[in-house]
């Protein structure tokens, strides 16, 4: 036999509102409760889900001073060597 959720209740209980938060957290951040974790989902794609709706998970990279200066020259001479050989398979060289 399949067991029963009470939906409704797991929604109004989502957070546990007596929880100690860090000083460092944002005000406006709750902890999840127990009841609310069965809000989370997983589909067959691996995609997360809460109360239904899926989450956007952004992963950003970004470069900094050595890094984007690195990658700047290793796309500076791939640009050299692909003009150079372009040039060499036309003749301009000889």
């Amino acid at each position: 036999m399949t067991e029963q959720i009470d939906w409704p209740n797991i929604r109004a209980n989502k957070f546990n509102l007596k929880a100690n938060l860090p000083n460092d957290w944002p005000k406006d951040l709750n902890v999840i409760s127990m009841e609310g974790l069965t809000l989370f989902g997983i589909d067959n794609q691996n995609n997360l889900f809460w109360d239904g709706k899926e989450l956007e998970i952004k992963k950003a990279v970004s470069l900094r001073g050595f890094e984007l200066t690195l990658a700047f020259f290793v796309a500076l001479s791939g640009v050299t060597i692909a003009l150079l050989e372009a040039l060499k398979f036309f003749g301009v060289n000889q």
